[in-house]
């Protein structure tokens, strides 16, 4: 809604410093010029601004900064994402600004300082990110890890300074810590129940790394991909589940011959565990003249393709990140202030598209 771009607008000013207390925000036919929109758009933004106590009114008509008090505790808690240094690049991992929306949300009604780093994919940096982190003892950290086995040394540090983690989307599986994630099992298994209801029985997997350390994420999505199968009384085919050393760069023609060059049954119908390797897949099935969803029904994960990318609306699934990055904060909130806590599986959204057909 546009009324929420300019509540997220102003909540992101506020914590990046450049809205302080006291400021006077612009008048609401200012923010109309701005964003486009009617007055009762601004005003919904305004009244939600001043419910979450960032903003009061004077009796002149203006709409002033009110932040919390600075004699209430407050918590260092870091957030460490993976890539996308801005922001506003769209070619970075789209979810980060969802993330930190809802962190930074949290965050600001209850007076967390919610740093951001960004170690963009490297180890070394998101090493020396956590050692520096040791030496600093925030109050907590949230955390999005690349795989279950990095860092034990570092971990186990935390672990031992009983410094509250929190995960995010997977988790380093030897912490009791708390993972908030999208309820990726019935997400996919929604999306393969919905394939098999079209008439397909020989549904690829497309997304397994060869080696055993796949994510929570992925194993996730591959339990809902098999138990839709067993449930409906379907065989789950090895030679349909993709598995390379590299997901998202396999060679073509591996690829190729995993789903539609078998000696077996080829796949009518292929289950991506994301939208970017629906559209790898889409581009090799271009090049073998296979067309979606005539020849073959596609499916993915994420919702961030459009028609820009894809001559066809994908059928997907859309997961709710500034909820994530909300109940993130939330936790570790509650953690540091010895409250129980437990995982939290996000139920994902279908976006239904045209990319899969009945047979």
């Amino acid at each position: 809604m546009l009324s929420e771009k300019i509540l997220y607008d102003i909540l992101n000013n506020i914590n990046s410093g450049k809205l302080k207390n006291g400021d006077k925000l612009p008048t609401e036919t200012q923010l109309m010029e701005k964003y486009n929109v009617s007055r009762s758009c601004v005003k919904n933004a305004l009244t939600q601004l001043k419910k979450m106590g960032f903003a009061k009114s004077n009796k002149k008509g203006g709409t002033y900064i009110n932040l919390v008090m600075e004699s209430i505790k407050s918590y260092n808690v870091p957030v460490i994402l993976p890539y996308c240094s801005n922001l506003s690049d769209t070619t970075g991992l789209f979810y980060n600004p969802k993330l930190l929306s809802g962190i930074q949300h949290f965050a600001l009604n209850n007076n967390m300082n919610c740093q951001y780093y960004n170690y963009s994919g490297s180890i070394s940096i998101k090493r020396n990110i956590l050692e520096h982190l040791i030496n600093e003892k925030p109050d907590g950290i949230i955390i999005y890890p690349k795989t279950y086995t990095e860092f034990t040394d570092i971990y186990s540090k935390l672990d031992i300074l009983k410094i509250p983690i929190c995960f995010i989307d997977r988790k380093f599986v030897s912490l009791s810590s708390p993972l908030i994630t999208t309820d990726n099992y019935n997400a996919m298994k929604t999306l393969v129940k919905r394939l098999i209801k079209k008439g397909h029985k020989y549904i690829g997997f497309y997304g397994f790394y060869k080696s055993n350390f796949n994510p929570t994420t992925i194993i996730d999505r591959f339990k809902g991909y098999y138990d839709a199968h067993v449930e409906s009384g379907l065989i789950v085919y090895p030679h349909l589940i993709f598995q390379h050393e590299s997901v998202g760069f396999a060679i073509s023609d591996y690829l190729y011959d995993c789903f539609f060059n078998n000696k077996e049954k080829n796949a009518t119908a292929v289950a991506c565990i994301s939208d970017s390797l629906a559209y790898t897949l889409q581009i090799m099935l271009h090049r073998h003249n296979i067309s979606i969803p005539n020849d073959v029904s596609i499916v993915g994960f994420d919702n961030v393709l459009n028609n820009n990318f894809i001559p066809y609306k994908l059928t997907t699934i859309e997961q709710d990140f500034y909820k994530i990055g909300h109940n993130a904060a939330k936790t570790i909130y509650n953690m540091i202030n010895n409250q129980n806590v437990k995982d939290i599986y996000v139920p994902g959204k279908l976006i239904e598209g045209n990319s899969d057909i009945s047979i």
